[in-house]
């Protein structure tokens, strides 16, 4: 049982580490907010070539902490990067992911095992960190890519929670307009 186990996570380490070599396709795009309530505060304006404009409320978001998700995949991807003063606390157990619909149903997004989860404590000001995770719509891209509201990662311990709302990008468009 121990060999299959380990067998398995080989064969896994070595698909992500060939698929790490390809661009990731970038559906969704949050920030750091004050509560999920907020969300309603954060709308995506445009997006083009990487650079992300929104309608911004500095008593509500915390821009300088932010989140791409890529979700054509399974598994998928949330990368969060830590550009605040502060640390930000990470825990397998305690950091939650879930998944909004249009409907306004929510979804729990699981996480791999624990020995797939980052191997860190804490996202250091500056760093940025990739959390791999399971689709909820078992392979169901479309469903996931246009019938999603928003995405909430919920990181930390219960003292010192940070939220991080990614919402569904536009579609690209050709000239940038303002940078995040």
């Amino acid at each position: 049982m121990r060999r299959v186990k380990l067998l398995c996570l080989l064969i896994l380490g070595l698909v992500l580490t060939g698929c790490s070599t390809i661009e990731m396709k970038n559906n969704f795009y949050g920030i750091g907010m004050n509560s999920v309530k907020d969300a309603k505060d954060f709308k995506i304006t445009s997006y083009s070539k990487g650079e992300v404009s929104y309608y911004k409320n500095d008593r509500t978001m915390h821009p300088d902490i932010y989140a791409w998700a890529e979700v054509d995949s399974s598994p998928f991807f949330i990368s969060v990067t830590n550009n605040s003063k502060t640390p930000i606390g990470t825990n397998y157990f305690s950091d939650d992911f879930e998944l909004m619909d249009k409907d306004g149903r929510v979804f729990n997004i699981e996480k791999y095992d624990i020995t797939l989860y980052p191997e860190v404590t804490y996202i250091n000001p500056g760093k940025t960190v990739k959390f791999l995770l399971k689709s909820p719509f078992d392979y169901d891209y479309e469903k996931l890519r246009n019938g999603t509201a928003m995405i909430v990662c919920t990181l930390g311990t219960l003292s010192d929670r940070v939220i991080i709302v990614l919402k569904p990008l536009p579609e690209e468009q050709n000239a940038p307009k303002n940078k995040k």
